[in-house]
């Protein structure tokens, strides 16, 4: 644990550094009246604390947020050791050893709980309620933020875009729309990751081309088949489906599947079918702009373009 500067504060300054702190009248019973400056009756100074939680990565001042009430004619003054580490979550402590002109001398632990704060997940202004995306015309921006599991400002935060040339990303998550074509923006704090997807087209169909052999994708309202010319397990890392105004988009994870790496295995001796959640069917049109981009079982990317059809 790091042990914070020790700081040794008069009352009159302690009372700068922090909220201004009240003083009771002489008939507050609150406190054990047993000693005595020039005859008045002195209490025992009493602390309070504002803050108890903070924010991991936060900046703690064990000042703030400190408050005292003491007898007239008193004079308070206080030494800090800081325990309280924000780089870890956990509970720390700050001892205040405090000694007045009446001769109290004692020590006060308050106890700091330094909350996780983990990255949960991306606000994108495009998401629409139906579990679809608006499509980004070129030359539009896109002021992506980062949600957490509680209300923070996390410095240190990285983003980066699996497709620049189509849409790059600043680092304080701002999309540039440039080209046709699709994109998937990360955000990354402390190793943990969020995705949002982007697409960026002009027209109803995209300008995007097969990595390889294609033969036909065709979907029916809960599972997705296509074919190619060569017989290697897949696994989908993207699943996009456009009508040139919004689009569906599932990133191939299936929590329900048994594989280690949580996506569907689709291949010849399964039909090519897998079940993607990509928004509701009611967008869903025949001619609309099909994109499957997957890994095969060797770990390279493929990714296949095809019109929607419906299959009866």
């Amino acid at each position: 644990m790091k042990i914070g500067k020790l700081l040794v504060i008069a009352a009159a300054s302690l009372t700068m550094g922090v909220a201004a702190m009240s003083q009771p009248s002489s008939t507050d019973n609150s406190y054990a009246a047993v000693k005595r400056i020039h005859g008045y009756k002195i209490m025992k100074p009493k602390f309070y604390f504002k803050y108890s939680v903070i924010n991991q990565d936060s900046k703690f001042n064990p000042y703030k947020g400190v408050t005292y009430v003491s007898s007239k004619y008193d004079k308070v003054y206080g030494t800090v050791k800081n325990y309280v580490d924000t780089s870890k979550p956990g509970k720390y402590f700050v001892i205040y050893h405090i000694k007045d002109k009446a001769g109290y001398n004692f020590n006060v632990k308050h106890v700091i709980t330094v909350r996780a704060v983990n990255l949960v997940g991306i606000y994108n202004p495009n998401y629409n309620s139906d579990g679809t995306y608006d499509v980004s015309n070129i030359g539009d921006n896109l002021n992506l933020k980062p949600r957490y599991n509680v209300e923070a400002t996390m410095p240190g935060i990285s983003w980066t875009s699996s497709n620049p040339e189509v849409a790059d990303v600043s680092s304080d998550g701002v999309v540039s729309a440039k080209a046709d074509g699709i994109a998937v923006i990360t955000a990354t704090l402390d190793g943990k990751s969020s995705q949002t997807p982007v697409m960026v087209t002009e027209s109803s169909h995209l300008n995007l081309t097969n990595s390889d052999d294609f033969l036909s994708i065709k979907y029916d309202d809960s599972y997705i088949s296509y074919k190619t010319k060569n017989d290697l397990i897949q696994y989908p890392y993207g699943v996009w489906i456009t009508d040139g105004a919004k689009f569906g988009y599932s990133d191939g994870i299936d929590d329900g599947s048994t594989n280690p790496n949580r996506r569907d295995e689709i291949s010849s001796e399964n039909g090519g079918i897998f079940t993607p959640n990509i928004g509701t069917d009611s967008m869903f049109q025949d001619g609309d702009t099909m994109v499957l981009v997957t890994k095969d079982e060797f770990g390279q990317s493929h990714q296949y373009v095809g019109q929607y059809q419906y299959m009866e």
